[in-house]
């Protein structure tokens, strides 16, 4: 992969993505936009600056103190997941926009679709058919895209931004946001790690048993 900054080895590379990181975070561009910059930096992206600065603020919506709701009963709805990791799921896909969606959405049930075949067949177990989504779903970047976020709630314990913030009592509080800069720099360095190891073998990364359509099978057979 070209990227703007001469780099010895894949770890120094890494290391640069989180030093960009902690410092957009000490200039204030928030959790979203901080990822996401230290990856468009370090990166060969070509979208220009002043198009950036406009993507940043397509982003921003996308982070839990924004749009995520937590209802008094614990209930949560909206976007409650940490703004990093959104970012970091973000500048994914910013890097790797030239390959294709996994499907044409208006494609796959047609007739010779490569799920019309088998969408209305009662005779092809539900598993069976998920099994062939997934399986073309990974033709495209989607086993990546839920790497980045196993990896974020391997690390972390959660996803969630309330479970992030809850320990700290005071979300705006210096520990709470020293906390967040941790989370980000951290972010932003796996992230690169992940760039780095899909575009050398895309098929590295699969979609787990715990797709969201897995779950779905997996849940009402209980």
């Amino acid at each position: 992969m070209k990227t703007r900054y001469p780099y010895k080895s894949e770890s120094e590379l890494i290391e640069q993505a989180k030093t960009l990181a902690a410092n957009y975070a000490r200039e204030g561009w928030g959790s979203r936009a901080t990822v996401l910059h230290a990856i468009y930096d370090l990166f060969e992206i070509d979208i220009p600056p002043d198009m950036f600065v406009r993507f940043c603020s397509i982003l921003d919506p996308l982070h839990a103190p924004s749009s995520g709701i937590h209802f008094a009963d614990g209930r949560r709805a909206g976007v409650t997941v940490c703004g990093a990791l959104t970012s970091a799921l973000v500048a994914f896909g910013m890097l790797f926009s030239e390959r294709d969606l996994p499907y044409g959405l208006w494609e796959i049930a047609r007739p010779g679709g490569w799920l019309g075949e088998i969408l209305d067949d009662p005779n092809v177990p539900v598993a069976e058919k998920v099994r062939v989504f997934n399986d073309e779903s990974d033709k495209g970047a989607y086993g990546a895209h839920q790497h980045i976020a196993l990896r974020f709630y391997e690390h972390f314990g959660t996803t969630d931004c309330y479970d992030l913030q809850k320990p700290f009592g005071n979300p705006v509080s210096r520990d709470c946001f020293r906390n967040c800069g941790r989370v980000l720099i951290w972010t932003a360095g796996m992230v690169t790690e992940v760039i780095l190891a899909y575009a050398k073998d895309p098929s590295a990364f699969k979609l787990t048993a715990d797709s969201v359509n897995c779950a779905v099978i997996r849940d009402l057979s209980v």
